[in-house]
């Protein structure tokens, strides 16, 4: 779900092309479509909202952008939320 997110920041506000936000996430430029199109990672939208997942997902995308991160980094970032918000008792897996 977060790569959604970033997809979309990358796409949106840093001016990526769908085929360079797939090479810089590690996914096909069909996924990037599809979460675009909300077919996929639509949960992902319920937590956009949330502040800190909203913050890392810029973050992530800011720091892919600059080129200051590579993929691995982001994968690393990805489990870091999700590990946070099991911790507090969150549930990824929307409504």
């Amino acid at each position: 779900m977060l790569r959604a997110i970033i997809a979309r920041e990358l796409v949106e506000k840093h001016g990526y092309t769908q085929t360079r936000a797939a090479e810089a996430l590690g996914v096909s430029q069909a996924s990037i479509s599809h979460y675009l199109a909300l077919k996929r990672g639509k949960a992902a939208w319920v937590f956009s909202e949330a502040g800190e997942i909203a913050a890392k997902a810029a973050e992530a995308a800011r720091m892919l952008a600059e080129e200051s991160i590579d993929y691995q980094s982001i994968l690393r970032q990805i489990c870091e939320v999700y590990r946070s918000l099991r911790a507090k008792g969150g549930n990824m897996r929307g409504p």
